[in-house]
């Protein structure tokens, strides 16, 4: 029955996206308040997708979920997972997920949400799918990651989500999908022909109070006649809701007293099956449970029974039913329950022991700490912050009671999670913190925002936490204080204080915490020593992501990219096998500036453009000024100049308000390199010469690196070749015997250039430049116009045209202009063969063809991307055209991946 009142267009909605697709997907939000018919909409697009022939496959969020994928537990039939051709990651995440006894690790979110995907778009494609998610503003975490993953990437395949959930105020708790539809109130004829259906014959009087208080709502207008001579005299105060609950609550108490003991336990832990539910109510009412005694509570409409399940008729009838008992009999209730399932479901035995507790119970307390432990190192840490947070809650003594929620609260740090931090901080600085506890809480207290406490007071507090033997916690608090230093410089002594700290704290193994740290604090004076250990380790296993992630970074931070592009590669293959989407931003970061410096702008582009997504989809805000830096750079570098101020200025105005002064001499380079390309020489001079002046605010050595060629470029355009050279000596002095190759390779070419010397161009193209495209196509270019400068046109040409070549590939426009223009002087072909991939596809669809030429086929792209096969081959059936191809194998000769040739 699909025939509901006032619901004509959202029904029309339902039907169209329904019939659709088979051509194609996706996903719909319905939202609206308790009540107001969205399972009711739900119930109906089940039976329109049934008459379409759809598989439907339902899901649902219950009031106190919190386990890991409970939720998500029931979407996909066994033998829908078992029929799947999954990777063995992929099969091995689900199952775990799947599975209904106690997993031994809980498995990341979106590579479960991977397999998810690969088991729908398995399905036979004669049948399309329709998911059903009920409720799913009371999704456990996990399971809501999974729904908001397979959201995002159901468009081009036969698979149509829909989802209800009330309006939520917490984002981090928001679902978006590709179509929203917000589910209003019952306008007033349909109000009215709805409550006649339900109740004819009402006096007209009780018909019109009933109207008024409903308000369209239509659970209330089923639900309010029965019960309106015991709530009227509310009708015009009580909200909507709370009419329905007193109306539930009404039914509820009119039942046996035995039938009111079974509904109660059953509404503690909903997901209980009928034999575990009337097992805890025989130990509850102390009696045995007559055959029969849920009759009732069906008979009232309250809840439905099936062979195995007991489903509440709505989730506000639960509420009613926990609502009318009074705290004892709920605890007791909870108390039944742990007892009942201690042999067959030990933590959820143990989460119904934390709910039935009142006051303090220290045996208690340290279970429920020891299990938010284990569930820490199965990295169940939303559960483990929960459980933690219980145990304090139980914990006699108020220290260790403040310990505890300061334990959550550093988990809680590791999700991003900043509201959870700041309400356990609050709560546990109302108690009497033992001294490293007082540390640990004033680190937490700022480090979301990066400022606040003093660094020398930071530095106080790592020594103390490292000398009262809690080193974890004083690499937490250095590593913080490295991060800040990057972003805002201390001065020089303060820098040598810090990094003195960091190389005698021991590393226990873990070295990578110690270039981590040095590279934020000083990493001029200690490139040597952060080079040596990023070298060393390279000849280790390091099969630790987040280890490899910050490798990468000191790396790139000190001027090494080839090997930061090594351990970034790494970490991003470790983070995709393992579906670890959140850390995976912050290494496609490190990886883009990276691949900017050498010359690898296909793959910074694709990763700036899928770190932005992902970043979107992880909820990390703080992504945003660092790649609006690298689009900024982006558009120097290929000549889109339109918007470049306007953006560069907003970069400025976003890192002064955030105090992250270091953004400041990158975007200066920026705004330098964008000038030297529209050949404004002596502008673009006066503004790169800033980041090399110790005595200029802007002053940074880091960030000459990539400006030294744009230096060299207008210094000898401006007849400042002298005061460059100064300049970019200046550098080489601070740097000292071994500079970094990131330095070594561009000192090269503005030797050259500034010394317009045929050898010292013959030198640089000979050596560390020719792994480096965008440097070796530069000095190509550059000594191509030398030498035509002194008439050797002939031998120009060769240097010209391979120059064109890889700039071309690269994108890099305004050199291309240069290169053309110096080939037509010469008297040579300019034009470029064929269509250029770069400038034709959009950075996914680069991505996706790149990874297609080197013959991984639509599934293993898929897999890497997060993307279904469906999609992937979407994308290529529009690829194909854009490149004026048919076939996957032009593409290899098309995306020449190493353009230093």
């Amino acid at each position: 029955m699909t025939d509901l009142f006032g619901r004509a267009h959202e029904i029309g909605v339902l039907d169209g996206l329904i019939a659709g697709a088979r051509q194609g997907g996706g996903s719909l939000l319905l939202r609206g308040d308790a009540g107001v018919g969205k399972s009711a909409l739900l119930h109906a697009a089940t039976m329109i997708a049934d008459r379409h022939g759809h598989l439907v496959l339902t899901a649902g969020g219950a009031d106190g979920d919190a386990a890991p994928y409970v939720s998500f537990r029931r979407m996909l039939p066994p033998q829908m997972i078992d029929a799947a051709d999954l990777p063995p990651a992929q099969r091995t995440a689900l199952l775990a997920a799947t599975r209904t006894d106690d997993p031994a690790v809980v498995p990341e979110p979106f590579l479960v949400g991977m397999a998810a995907l690969t088991v729908l778009t398995d399905a036979p494609e004669d049948r399309p799918i329709t998911l059903v998610v009920d409720d799913a503003h009371w999704l456990d975490a996990q399971s809501r990651a999974v729904i908001a993953f397979l959201g995002r990437r159901l468009a081009a395949d036969p698979v149509l989500l829909i989802v209800a959930t009330r309006p939520v105020d917490d984002p981090a708790t928001a679902l978006d999908a590709t179509t929203t539809l917000t589910v209003p109130p019952l306008p007033a004829d349909a109000a009215t022909a709805l409550l006649d259906s339900v109740a004819a014959g009402l006096d007209p009087f009780v018909r019109g109070q009933i109207l008024h208080a409903a308000r369209g709502n239509p659970l209330a207008l089923t639900e309010l006649p029965r019960t309106w001579a015991r709530t009227a005299p509310a009708a015009a105060t009580v909200p909507v809701g709370d009419h329905i609950r007193t109306s539930f609550a009404g039914s509820y108490r009119r039942l046996p007293p035995i039938s009111r003991d079974v509904l109660l336990i059953a509404a503690l832990d909903e997901h209980r099956a009928i034999t575990e539910i009337l097992h805890a109510a025989e130990i509850f009412a102390r009696r045995p449970i007559p055959h029969g005694a849920l009759s009732p509570s069906a008979s009232a409409a309250l809840i439905t029974v099936s062979r195995t399940d007991v489903v509440f008729r709505h989730p506000l009838v639960r509420a009613a039913v926990i609502e009318s008992e009074d705290a004892e009999r709920v605890r007791a209730g909870h108390h039944a329950l742990a007892v009942a399932l201690e042999r067959s479901d030990h933590r959820r035995a143990l989460t119904h022991r934390a709910q039935a507790a009142h006051g303090t119970d220290d045996i208690l307390a340290t279970d429920l700490a020891a299990a938010a432990e284990e569930g820490r190192h199965r990295a169940e840490t939303t559960t483990a912050i929960w459980l933690m947070e219980r145990a304090a809650d139980v914990t006699t003594d108020p220290g260790l009671r403040g310990h505890r929620q300061l334990i959550a609260a550093t988990w809680a740090y590791e999700l991003g999670d900043r509201r959870t931090v700041d309400r356990l901080l609050t709560h546990a600085r109302a108690e009497p913190l033992a001294p490293l506890d007082q540390i640990r809480a004033a680190w937490l207290a700022e480090i979301f925002t990066g400022h606040g406490t003093d660094i020398l007071a930071l530095h106080r507090d790592v020594q103390l936490a490292w000398h009262g033997g809690d080193l974890e916690l004083a690499w937490d608090i250095l590593m913080s204080v490295a991060s800040r230093c990057y972003w805002t410089p201390p001065d020089e002594p303060t820098r040598q204080l810090l990094a003195a700290t960091a190389q005698a704290l021991p590393v226990a193994g873990s070295e990578y915490r110690l270039v981590f740290a040095l590279s934020g604090i000083d990493q001029v004076s200690h490139t040597a020593r952060i080079l040596a250990e990023c070298r060393r380790a390279l000849t280790r296993d390091v099969p630790d992501a987040n280890a490899l992630r910050m490798y990468a970074m000191a790396a790139v931070v000190v001027g090494d990219a080839l090997v930061a592009r090594t351990f970034g590669d790494e970490a991003e293959r470790l983070l995709r096998a393992q579906g670890r989407l959140g850390l995976l931003p912050h290494v496609l970061l490190t990886r883009i500036q990276a691949d900017w410096s050498i010359g690898h702008w296909d793959r910074a582009r694709t990763a700036l453009d899928e770190g932005r997504r992902l970043a979107a989809e992880t909820s990390q805000p703080t992504w945003r000024n660092s790649a609006r830096l690298n689009e900024a750079r982006l558009a120097a570098l290929t000549g889109s100049f339109e918007h470049l101020p306007q953006t560069l200025a907003e970069i400025d105005a976003e890192a002064l308000r955030q105090g992250t002064t270091s953004f400041l001499p990158r975007v200066q380079v920026v705004r330098g390199t964008a000038l030297v390309a529209r050949g404004r020489y002596e502008d673009g001079f006066d503004v790169l010469r800033r980041v090399f002046d110790p005595q200029d605010p802007l002053y940074d050595p880091r960030s000459t690196f990539p400006a030294i060629m744009f230096l060299a470029d207008a210094a000898v355009h401006t007849g400042r070749g002298v005061l460059a050279l100064q300049l970019v000596d200046g550098v080489r002095r601070l740097l000292g015997p071994t500079p970094p190759v990131d330095f070594r390779v561009v000192d090269a070419y503005a030797d050259a250039v500034l010394t317009d010397s045929e050898a010292s161009f013959l030198s640089a193209l000979e050596g560390e430049a020719a792994h480096w495209p965008w440097v070796l196509a530069r000095l190509r270019l550059a000594y191509g116009t030398l030498l035509r400068r002194r008439r050797r046109d002939a031998d120009a040409v060769p240097y010209l045209q391979l120059a064109l070549a890889g700039l071309s590939r690269m994108g890099a426009l305004p050199w291309v202009e240069q290169a053309q223009q110096q080939l037509r002087a010469a008297g040579a072909q300019t034009s470029q063969p064929g269509v250029v991939p770069q400038q034709v596809l959009n950075a996914q669809e680069l991505q996706i063809a790149t990874l297609a030429a080197t013959g991984l086929s639509n599934r293993e792209i898929g897999t890497q991307l997060f993307l279904s096969p469906r999609t992937v081959g979407s994308h290529l059936y529009r690829i194909f055209p854009k490149l004026g191809i048919t076939s996957r194998g032009q593409l290899t000769a098309l995306l020449n991946t190493t353009p230093n040739n």
